[in-house]
């Protein structure tokens, strides 16, 4: 009989209750006994239960990256209701504090990760529902986030972050619920973004 383990980091679920808690899955050390390698697809993989942290009122956005530059993955959540980011870091056995707190456009519906102005630490965008503005979040190297600058947009819903000129730096693009349409803003290299073009789609995109 051989023990097969299964080590891993943890997988995020962003949902909400009724006191506005994010619920974050934490998959530690997963393991089962099998009679060999052959027969492991039988095993009954057990792993600890999950934990929840309390991060704010309704959060809506979550998202992975090291923001602190130790090699773990922290996590970073939006709250509609708080109208702010917070970034959890985590200490390496899978637990997690609150290391910043910084205040956004109104209802931040959604928050993604990435490195925006090219210093190696990773910054963060959110799509501000109620303020009509996209935040942008740099990072001072110890995963404290400030804002660098907001944009005004049309009710934007969601957002994400590729390299869409190919120019290596990370553009956006963001949906517009009242116009109708997709924004594609270029990223300047230093964070700073400029409207590349407005594309109309189907009525109330999310």
């Amino acid at each position: 009989m051989l023990l097969y383990a299964l080590a891993l980091e943890f997988t995020q679920m962003s949902r909400t209750d009724s006191i506005g808690k994010l619920g974050i899955i934490l998959s530690f050390i997963g393991y089962c006994f099998a009679p060999s390698a052959a027969e492991a697809y039988q095993c009954g993989w057990v792993f600890a239960p999950q934990v929840q942290y309390d991060t704010g009122t309704n959060a809506t956005g979550v998202d992975t990256a090291d923001f602190n530059g130790d090699g773990l993955l922290d996590i970073i959540v939006s709250n509609r209701v708080t109208n702010d980011v917070v970034v959890l870091v985590n200490d390496g056995t899978g637990q997690f504090t609150l290391l910043s707190t910084v205040f956004v456009g109104g209802t931040p519906r959604y928050v993604v990760a990435g490195d925006l102005d090219g210093d190696g630490d990773i910054d963060a965008v959110t799509p501000n529902w109620d303020g009509d503005t996209v935040s942008i979040l740099i990072n001072d190297g110890t995963g404290v986030l400030t804002v660098l600058d907001e944009y005004t947009f049309y009710r934007p819903t969601c957002i994400a972050l590729a390299d869409l000129d190919g120019d290596g730096d990370l553009d956006f693009a963001v949906s517009n619920l009242r116009g109708d349409s997709i924004t594609i803003a270029a990223n300047l290299g230093k964070g700073g973004f400029v409207v590349a073009t407005t594309l109309l789609v189907g009525p109330r995109p999310r």
